[in-house]
């Protein structure tokens, strides 16, 4: 995500297509995403913003572990 996130060329829409992709990527290996509090736009920025300046994927790994099911 820390990586889709810096190569999205465009600052609008870098969640969605964050997001989609995520989506799409469960859906090829049988994965369910649940929405919970974690998918909320307070961690996702964070997580976003920790990613671009920090180079640490920490906070959208915590998100991704607390949102993906095994179907």
């Amino acid at each position: 995500m820390g990586n889709l996130n810096a190569i999205h060329p465009f600052i609008d829409g870098n969640g969605r297509t964050q997001r989609q992709t995520l989506l799409l990527i469960c859906h090829q290996y049988h994965f369910t995403i649940q929405i919970n509090d974690y998918l909320s736009q307070k961690y996702w920025y964070r997580s976003a913003e920790q990613s671009h300046y920090y180079g640490d994927d920490m906070g959208f790994e915590e998100i991704l572990r607390n949102i993906i099911l095994e179907t």
